[in-house]
């Protein structure tokens, strides 16, 4: 995903506010999009993988600091298919950290 459009994604999910806490409650900052070596970094994941099915669209995407993002790429077990319990329980909780 461009930056362009991963900034987008983030104003989005934190209403314009610079600096937040993803859904483990790492804090995550603007600013450093994409930077491994920030302690803010984050990155955009997928909830249902790309090569799964999952689309990019908004309510697919997940702003994650970027160590989180780095191990659930890596972490194959994650994957996840549509219908799972497993998944629908990651869905609600990413939907009440975001209120």
């Amino acid at each position: 995903m461009n930056k362009k459009r991963a900034l987008k994604v983030f104003a989005s999910y934190f209403n314009g506010k610079k600096e937040r806490k993803d859904y483990t409650g790492r804090t995550i900052k603007r600013k450093p999009y994409n930077k491994r070596t920030s302690p803010n970094g984050w990155n955009i994941e997928h909830v249902l993988p790309k090569s799964r099915g999952g689309k990019n669209d908004f309510s697919n995407l997940l702003v994650t600091h970027i160590d989180n993002h780095d191990k659930k790429s890596k972490n194959q077990s994650l994957r996840l298919k549509t219908g799972d319990t497993v998944l629908k329980r990651f869905l609600m909780i990413i939907k009440l950290s975001i209120v």
